[in-house]
């Protein structure tokens, strides 16, 4: 027979899972409009699932990506069987266009990123170790990724 934890194994029915970067399911929704005048707004909405990581037993060295055994089934859980968080951002810009003869335009903007504040966790830093107690949690958000705002002005010619 194989052994699953053997890493010579050539028993890819062990291994059959899904891949790393697997999402699902992603939405991306976007709309610009102009609101009176110069004025413009635009929108976009980002969702996605998140990607699957395996329990992994702990082990060190060359034996480093052996999984855990399920304890409800005494078996190894099977590859890539848990899913870290999602994602989910919404941003939005005011832009006021400001005509100044011909071709050429001052646009004055505001932009504001992840308007709900929603905390979006780095999908590669949860903790895979099922002999852990932080087994399936995050241990670090995107950079970046709280709500932010700025202004910007354009000159377009």
């Amino acid at each position: 027979g194989t052994n699953p934890s053997d890493l010579t194994n050539l028993n890819w029915e062990a291994d059959w899972g899904p891949t790393p970067n697997d999402v699902r399911h992603r939405g991306t929704l976007g709309a610009t409009t102009r609101v009176w005048r110069g004025l413009e707004w635009s929108t976009i909405l980002q969702a996605n699932t998140g990607k699957p990581f395996s329990a992994l037993a702990g082990l060190t060295g060359s034996r480093n990506a052996v999984r855990a055994i399920d304890p409800a089934t005494g078996h190894m859980f099977p590859r890539n069987s848990f899913r870290a968080g999602g994602f989910f951002s919404w941003d939005m810009r005011f832009a006021y266009n400001v005509p100044l003869g011909g071709s050429r335009d001052i646009q004055l903007m505001f932009e504001v990123f992840n308007i709900t504040n929603h905390v979006n966790y780095d999908r590669d830093s949860y903790f895979t170790n099922y002999s852990s107690s932080q087994f399936g949690t995050p241990s670090e958000i995107i950079n970046n990724s709280e709500r932010q705002a700025q202004f910007g002005l354009r000159f377009k010619f």
